[in-house]
């Protein structure tokens, strides 16, 4: 108790006496009077033309209410007034009470306060105590986590075994779930992300459910990979397979074109050797030689050629036996010298 406060003594007596009063009225025959006057009003019905009369009737109800209400307000303003008197009075004494516990209670919250910052400090205190009992490797995660605070560790009524046990209680179950959580992702390289998600919302159902989505969506990412991976591979296989064909039919033109100039008895049709005779006509040649040798057809002599500088010029002629008879006719008929080196069917 404060220095300067006494005790009471003696208790607070309040002295009263209400006097419950009467009200004089002739209500009885009141209702009997109003009764009667109100029958003519019951069970009217009024067209719409006579909506001014309604209106004129409600008017006289309306001034009979009026009437009465007025009595009544004022009986009860009379029959109130020694009671607010009463109240008022009231008041002014318990306003001597009140300034006296305005100014303890003042006292009494500054306390409360005080107390509630000593008790948080011993709570933090209590906390990193527990927390330095957990292993380096889960009190890093722990703290990450962050231990949920609880207002009402700090009311009197709590004990400090409670909080203890409300904390420790936290940081055993994140433990717990983290521990399974590691289990659960042994080796896989998203449990960084699940434990990510577990500090945000210290749930292991929503970490887990994580881990589903990160799954599905690795499969389809792997599903894509495949496919453009079977894509790229047949792009691979169809360029290959062009540039086999192409060099397939760069062989097979290479073989034609060495065909077309070397002579094969075996593969090739020769267009048997050819003379130039009396007659004037292309004969068979008979003739046990190979077919490389040279054939020489020239002209008869003239002793009238002029004797000069002789040139050999090589022509490669295309045409049908009529064409080559014409040819020969006339190199003969210019007394040309000339041999066949060689003849294949083109065509």
């Amino acid at each position: 108790m404060a220095k300067d406060a006494q005790p009471m003594e003696t208790a607070i007596i309040i002295k009263t006496d209400a006097t419950l009063g009467t009200i004089d009225d002739n209500f009885a025959e009141l209702k009997v009077a109003v009764a009667k006057k109100v029958m003519k009003y019951q069970g009217l019905i009024f067209a719409d033309e006579d909506i001014k009369d309604a209106k004129s009737t409600k008017s006289e109800l309306s001034s009979m209410i009026n009437t009465i209400e007025t009595s009544r307000k004022a009986i009860k303003k009379k029959w109130n007034d020694p009671y607010m008197d009463f109240e008022k009075r009231v008041k002014e004494v318990v306003a001597l009470i009140e300034k006296p516990m305005i100014d303890i209670d003042v006292q009494i919250k500054d306390f409360e306060e005080r107390r509630k910052i000593k008790k948080e400090a011993e709570v933090r205190l209590q906390k990193t105590k527990l927390l330095s009992a957990v292993s380096e490797e889960h009190q890093a995660f722990v703290l990450g986590c962050g231990i949920a605070w609880d207002e009402r560790w700090l009311n009197a009524t709590m004990t400090m075994n409670k909080v203890t046990e409300d904390i420790q209680g936290q940081i055993d179950h994140i433990i717990s779930e983290v521990t399974s959580l590691q289990d659960i992702c042994e080796g896989d390289e998203m449990l960084p992300d699940l434990l990510g998600v577990y500090m945000t919302t210290k749930d292991l159902a929503s970490s887990l459910q994580k881990r589903k989505t990160i799954m599905a969506e690795r499969e389809t990412v792997r599903k894509m990979q495949e496919a453009a991976a079977a894509r790229k591979q047949a792009a691979i296989e169809a360029e290959a397979e062009r540039q086999r064909v192409l060099e397939e039919e760069a062989r097979l033109r290479k073989e034609e074109e060495d065909r077309e100039l070397v002579i094969k008895a075996d593969d090739t049709p020769v267009i048997e050797d050819l003379k130039y005779s009396d007659d004037d006509e292309w004969e068979d040649e008979e003739d046990d030689e190979e077919a490389g040798n040279v054939q020489n057809v020239q002209a008869a002599p003239s002793s009238q050629m002029k004797q000069s500088t002789l040139f050999r010029v090589t022509f490669a002629v295309d045409g049908d036996m009529d064409t080559m008879q014409i040819l020969v006719d006339f190199m003969n008929t210019k007394n040309i010298i000339f041999k066949r080196v060689s003849q294949q069917k083109i065509s």
